[in-house]
């Protein structure tokens, strides 16, 4: 089990992206359009900094609505610790079987590695913002 909590962990560190990510189930960005501009709610570690969230918000707000970060205001409506169950498919290599193959009208004997699929569960505290942008004036 050891294993595969490490085989969790590289997985998430080498998917985390520098600047806001779309949402993807569990941690990321979505938008909604509301009466008084554009609504994001933006979720992520839990010990993600507010200003870190804030700062992925500016951005998405930014792009979303074609201004620059100094022409918006920005309207933090809540933020709230959440948690929720996470699942993930990792292959497990369970062993090997032997495979003969022909190389130049010649057999050579090689070994071709056997996995089993297995679904991972955990339970992730996350940070969620909703924010209400809009353009400044």
């Amino acid at each position: 089990m050891k294993r595969l909590f490490f085989v969790f962990v590289a997985i998430t560190l080498c998917a985390c992206a520098s600047g806001p990510r779309a949402y993807d189930g569990v941690v990321g960005y979505r938008t909604e359009p509301v009466e008084t501009g554009l609504e994001v709610t933006y979720a992520d570690e839990a010990d993600t900094s507010d200003e870190q969230i804030l700062s992925y918000i500016f951005e998405v707000c930014a792009e979303t609505l074609k201004v620059p970060q100094n022409s918006m205001m920005i309207q933090v409506t809540s933020v709230s610790e959440v948690e929720r169950r996470t699942d993930m498919s990792l292959q497990i290599p369970v062993g090997t079987q032997p495979v003969t193959s022909l190389m130049h009208g010649m057999p050579v004997e090689s070994q071709q590695l056997i996995t089993q699929q297995q679904t991972v569960f955990r339970n992730m505290k996350l940070k969620e913002m909703v924010a209400v942008c809009s353009t400044a004036g």
